[in-house]
């Protein structure tokens, strides 16, 4: 507003000396020592005008030019805090995997940046290995006299005392951040750590969601504690709750036999059985796990069904030992022993010491003793090798 009234003064002063040269453009005459210039008031003007123009032009010019050199200046040159401060947390990432030796190593080279904090750093780290006494006199100092560096010493402090097994403590350093800081990869590993740890299901959950959207930790680590969050979430959730958490779930951890077989059980507890029965027939096919065709075959009376099934899930893997058990043990239920001996001896040479005793009972069943007889032996042998 300021600015507009300025121009609008100067449009004003401007309008009014034009109009007053032009009524009475009169002459200007300058002397000096022989030298004499005689111009008239309009002309002089103008070369005024000029000269101020192009004394305002070089004054930016001067200064565009200065600014330019130090940004120039300053991108040769490296920033050393900004450098320091990726090794302190370089260091912080070798914590994680317990690699002391390659933290102290980049706490060390961040000494040489910023000598004061990260040589604090060094000492209450290296110190925390043998002697706990001297690492809290080391941090009680540092928190006094680099107050503004307080975030950085309190995610130091937090993954020591995580790496320490004292859990509970070290939630509460990381708690003690900021909100926006408590959402990045170096606190959101001791939350994800700590909260397992605690068994706070609820908090690891939350930390989970918040880690996968950044994308800052190796998907392998994020599915080890996404599989115990969902493992222990499971077992206390309502039917509404573990529709969400597997909804919410990725792909990998859905794709865990343990996972899977936890999550079956569930809903069959909660009695979800037409639910469990549509997870299994997506499920079997690719993951062929035996205790989840145990669970396939005995979720429903419509055997014709379920031997339909495994019987095409076998056309596509001709050689899947688990679903031939699945076939056989389907048709001994129903009572076609001679259909289960059929499939039985598809596998009685590689299969476990269970599925034996199982043909040989049901060889014995049928009064079959020559080939119950022949299987027993079998056994021996797998036993005698199994000792030695």
């Amino acid at each position: 507003m300021i600015n507009i009234l300025k121009y609008l003064l100067l449009l004003v002063v401007s309008v009014w000396l034009g109009i007053k040269i032009s009524q009475d453009p009169g002459h200007v005459l300058i002397q000096y020592n022989h030298l004499n210039i005689e111009t008239t008031l309009w002309f002089l003007v103008l070369i005024l005008f000029a000269i101020f123009t192009l004394i305002v032009f070089l004054a930016n010019i001067t200064k565009y030019m200065t600014q330019l050199f130090f940004c120039l200046k300053s991108s040769v040159k490296p920033d050393k805090l900004g450098r320091s401060h990726k090794l302190c947390l370089q260091g912080i990432r070798s914590l994680l995997g317990n690699n002391w030796p390659q933290a102290e190593n980049a706490f060390t080279k961040a000494e040489k940046d910023n000598p004061n904090l990260l040589s604090t750093l060094a000492s209450i780290f290296s110190s925390s290995q043998y002697d706990l006494d001297k690492m809290n006199e080391h941090l009680k100092d540092a928190y006094v006299r680099y107050a503004s560096d307080t975030n950085t010493i309190l995610i130091i402090h937090a993954h020591i005392l995580m790496q320490l097994g004292n859990f509970s403590d070290s939630l509460r350093k990381v708690k003690l951040l900021p909100v926006k800081e408590q959402n990045k990869p170096e606190a959101l590993v001791v939350l994800l750590r700590c909260n397992m740890e605690l068994e706070n299901w609820e908090e690891l959950g939350n930390s989970i969601a918040k880690y996968k959207k950044i994308k800052a930790l190796d998907i392998s680590d994020i599915n080890k504690f996404e599989i115990r969050y969902i493992l222990e979430a499971l077992d206390i959730s309502d039917k509404k709750e573990i529709n969400k958490i597997w909804k919410n779930s990725s792909a990998e951890v859905k794709n865990s036999i343990e996972v899977f077989n936890k999550y079956i059980d569930r809903l069959l507890a909660l009695g979800e059985t037409k639910k469990a029965k549509n997870e299994l027939e997506q499920f079997i096919p690719v993951n062929n796990d035996l205790p989840l065709i145990n669970k396939y075959i005995k979720i429903d009376n419509n055997k014709t069904k379920i031997l339909n099934n495994l019987i095409n899930w076998l056309e596509l893997n001709p050689r899947n030992e688990n679903i031939i058990i699945g076939i056989a043990r389907t048709y001994n239920d129903t009572g076609e022993k001679n259909k289960a001996v059929e499939y039985y001896e598809k596998i009685v040479n590689s299969c476990s010491l269970t599925i034996k005793l199982e043909l040989m009972e049901l060889y014995k069943s049928l009064n079959l003793s020559e080939q119950a007889s022949q299987v027993y032996k079998k056994i021996l042998i797998n036993i005698s090798k199994d000792e030695k």
